[in-house]
């Protein structure tokens, strides 16, 4: 299925993680109060900020450890709420 999708949109997805971005994911490691390392947690936060930025509704991920917590999920809702931001939705792949 993931192959298909890939064909079906090659290119036309990708995001470059630029200065905003960064400077979003920056933010939400702030607000962070978990336990996760933060070289550990960062690259989450970027595909959060990632897709905050570029409005996307979902994100699809089944990992409920680090970007899926709740210290995670408080993050975005706090830093996203003061910058007027959507939060994104999570769901599984099976979901799909």
């Amino acid at each position: 299925m993931l192959s298909t999708y890939d064909r079906l949109v090659s290119g036309k997805r990708s995001y470059p993680v630029g200065s905003e971005i960064e400077a979003l994911a920056k933010e939400y490691l702030s607000a962070y109060s978990g336990g996760i390392p933060r070289n550990k947690i960062l690259p989450d936060f970027k595909i959060v900020a990632t897709a905050t930025i570029h409005r996307l509704d979902i994100i699809v991920s089944g990992d409920d450890r680090t970007m899926k917590s709740g210290p995670a999920k408080r993050a975005y809702g706090k830093v996203n709420a003061e910058k007027f931001y959507p939060n994104p939705g999570f769901i599984k792949l099976e979901e799909l």
